[in-house]
């Protein structure tokens, strides 16, 4: 037969949904239509209409299809948070509805609700605390966001700002949150407090202003100890501040100024502290007589207190020195004259009874009686001056109102010696028979750690049978005093060198002498290699064996292939491995290569495990030819080693400046070396290190223009000039914790300490024109990290 008219709808998806507003619900919705009998229609027209929310339905006509089934399009709800309805017609029957809840958006905005612009005592808390509501984009509370309230600002920024109690609070329903409690501090002033909600960039700010508390005291501000010619107005009208409990000045307080002493009047006697707290008098007149005046201020329960004034017979015209001047004495001592000045009047006259004030200006020292009044012979004099503990000029002012003040001078020397110390120069190690690195050092201070000149030392060899020249030393201006060298024993092992100077404990420094052979340096070419240019790679091996003479503990690990590390190194290393390759990189003239550590020990220094030298053969053939080979090879195998490339690695800081246009080397052993080679006339900072060049030079050579032929610059010298291996950079390895030969230096100085750049007419330089070195890796206790 023939489907009936529809006689029932049946909601199948969409009623009851979640979501934002202002977003498309996920599930569209979907009926049923079907006749009294429950046959399915097809073809009948559905109309979807929003009542309540205001939001849109695309294609609000719709007809079932086959199965009765149809399909509104997508339900967008509107901006309203809450319920909104979707209207549903079918011909011949009710219209019915579809709900769908509206939740608030992500949160847009946070406005102020309360606690702006108050005022509260300081210290206390504010009447209405600081509250927010937070918002979607459509205006909608926005719920359960957590919002922190925190003090932001307060007029003293080395005071509290304040304390918010219960900081964190979570938005109500109504999109609200508040601080529990917002306390000021003790500053009278502005304060403001800020609420961060969760998700937005921008605070909002609450601002309150701290008024003073309870007046509690009464000081002195100003006017004190005066001086004026009797019957005449002294100079500055006395003053008073009035504070709370925290310091802060009380505005509005009657204050009454009364002379009590000398004679005298005041106009203006009362007045009422300003802003700040204080009040000051109109003017206070001295009374007829020469002599002591005085005058108080009270105020209602805070007591009063008293100024005096000296009115004297005539007004004082001069201040003189008279005794105390330029003296010396120890630091922490009184100087032996007491500083003294005369007070006369503008015609030489002594003047009795003017006040003066004697103060400390620098030095740190301390008086005693540093207010006196000059006697009949206008003279007066601080009770004591102790000048301050450290060494240097010490100052001290004498002023009298209403002329220039004098100054006094006095110079602290040293105390007696108290501390001898060690400086610089204990547990060096270095081959046996040779001078350490480093001369021993010590630093004699006294009581307040001040350096002491001119103190004996003598340093005294006590252990391993070495010897010490220009022993007998004195300190000099900065309480250093040294030996000019101290070569370890024939015997490998310990040797102790004591420093010893009169009344003082003695200095012992150690120094480990090792014997030659101890450091090994293998060599393993990965490409084959002309014989005639893998001699000159094993006679550099062998040089630097002479130069690093300590033995470095055995690593037993596995290092894998990785980085510039070309195979996986599993049977050990003693002490250093270097992987060499010969290839073509780009032809004769440019570049030569690289070279620098592939493993690095992190243990007992920031000693290489493994490393490559990888060069092109064009420029090796070159260099061969030109004489010059040697020297290059000696010089790419240095920055194996780590010259130039563990200067900062793990506990090591020596290059300070890397990329700036002055870096330099701050080891102690190569700034000695450095002055040893001519490098004493130029100011900190020594050694510098390259700031022209590549990557592959700048930050890890000696500067040319300083260093000149230098092998360890990043220009080599042709010419038949010579390119030594100086002290500086053999130093330099030392500082790196390398037992080191100092002795295996080249005779070398210094081209230009100053760094005058360029060069003599005729001389030939090459650049050695290198890739920047590999990244390193550590290797830590447990292997490679």
């Amino acid at each position: 037969g023939v489907p009936d008219a529809p006689d029932r709808v049946t909601i199948l998806l969409g009623d009851g949904q979640t979501g934002r507003v202002g977003t498309e619900l996920p599930i569209r919705p979907t009926l049923l239509v079907a006749d009294r009998f429950g046959n399915l229609l097809e073809g009948v027209p559905v109309a979807f209409d929003v009542k309540v929310g205001g939001g849109t339905i695309e294609g609000g006509s719709q007809v079932s299809g086959p199965g009765g089934v149809v399909v509104a399009g997508p339900w967008t709800l509107g901006p309203t948070a809450g319920i909104q309805t979707l209207e549903v017609q079918v011909p011949g029957l009710d219209p019915f509805t579809l709900d769908a809840v509206a939740e608030p958006g992500p949160p847009a905005q946070a406005l102020a609700q309360g606690g702006g612009l108050q005022t509260a005592t300081v210290g206390q808390e504010v009447p209405d605390t600081p509250r927010v509501r937070v918002e979607d984009v459509f205006g909608n509370p926005v719920p359960d966001v957590l919002v922190t309230f925190s003090p932001s600002g307060s007029p003293d920024m080395d005071g509290s700002p304040g304390v918010i109690g219960g900081p964190n609070s979570v938005t109500d329903e109504m999109g609200g949150a508040s601080a529990g409690s917002w306390t000021l501090g003790t500053r009278a002033g502005a304060y403001s407090a800020t609420a961060e909600v969760d998700g937005l960039a921008e605070k909002v700010t609450f601002f309150a202003t701290a008024t003073a508390d309870t007046p509690v005291g009464l000081a002195v501000q100003a006017g004190n100890d005066q001086t004026a010619q009797f019957g005449t107005q002294v100079p500055e009208p006395p003053a008073v501040r009035i504070e709370d409990q925290y310091g802060n000045g009380v505005p509005q307080v009657p204050v009454d100024f009364e002379v009590v002493d000398g004679g005298g009047s005041v106009s203006g006697g009362q007045v009422e502290t300003g802003w700040d707290g204080t009040a000051a008098v109109g003017s206070w007149t001295l009374g007829p007589n020469p002599g002591l005046n005085r005058l108080t201020a009270s105020a209602s329960g805070l007591g009063s207190v008293t100024f005096q004034a000296t009115g004297l017979s005539a007004p004082p015209a001069a201040l003189i020195k008279v005794a105390g001047d330029g003296q010396t004495a120890q630091v922490g001592t009184d100087v032996p004259t007491r500083p003294q000045v005369k007070v006369t009047d503008q015609l030489g006259s002594p003047i009795a009874l003017v006040p003066v004030q004697f103060s400390v200006l620098s030095g740190g020292g301390t008086l005693v009686q540093g207010e006196a009044f000059t006697d009949a012979d206008g003279l007066a004099a601080v009770g004591s001056w102790t000048l301050g503990t450290e060494v240097g000029p010490n100052t001290l002012s004498a002023s009298v109102g209403g002329l220039d003040p004098v100054t006094f001078s006095a110079a602290g020397t040293p105390a007696p010696p108290e501390v001898l110390w060690m400086v610089a120069g204990d547990g060096q190690s270095v081959l046996v028979g040779t001078p350490v690195p480093i001369p021993p050092s010590v630093l004699v201070l006294d009581a307040f750690g001040n350096p002491v000149p001119g103190v004996p030392v003598n340093f005294v060899v006590t252990a391993g049978g070495g010897s010490v020249t220009g022993g007998s030393s004195v300190t000099d201006l900065e309480g250093l005093a040294g030996p000019d060298a101290w070569v370890l024993g024939p015997s490998a092992g310990p040797n102790g060198l004591t420093a010893n100077s009169p009344g003082l404990p003695p200095a012992v420094f150690l120094a480990t002498g090792t014997e030659a052979g101890g450091f090994d340096l293998e060599l393993e070419y990965q490409t084959p290699v002309d014989p005639s240019i893998s001699m000159v790679f094993e006679d550099a091996a062998t040089r630097w064996e002479g130069i690093i003479v300590g033995d470095i503990p055995d690593f037993g690990g596995t290092l894998p292939a990785g980085g510039c590390q070309p195979v996986t190194e599993g049977g050990g290393i003693d002490d250093l491995k270097i992987y060499v390759t010969v290839r073509a990189i780009d032809g004769s003239g440019g570049i030569l290569g690289r070279a620098g550590p592939c493993y690095y020990r992190t243990v007992g220094g920031a000693f290489p495990l493994t490393g490559i030298m990888e060069l092109d053969e064009a420029d090796l053939l070159d260099l061969q030819a030109s004489g010059l080979l040697q020297d290059v090879i000696v010089h790419e195998m240095g920055h194996v080693l780590g010259f130039g490339t563990l200067w900062n690695a793990s506990a090591n800081e020596l290059l300070v400046g890397r990329g700036t246009n002055d870096p330099y080397f701050v080891g102690v052993a190569a700034v000695l070396a450095f002055d040893a080679a001519g490098g004493s006339i130029r100011n900190d900072p020594k050694v510098p290190v390259e700031n022209t060049g590549g990557p592959g030079t700048r930050d890890g050579h000696w500067r040319e223009s300083v260093h000149d032929s230098e092998l360890m610059t990043g220009w080599i010298e042709g010419g038949g000039v010579l390119n030594p291996l100086s002290g500086i950079t053999i130093a330099s390895f030392a500082d790196m914790g390398y037992a080191v030969n100092m002795t295996a230096a080249d005779p070398y100085s210094l081209f230009n300490p100053l760094g005058a750049p360029g060069k003599g007419p005729g001389r030939d330089r090459f650049f050695i024109q290198e890739l920047p070195p590999p990244v390193p890796i550590p290797v830590g206790p447990g292997g490679v990290r």
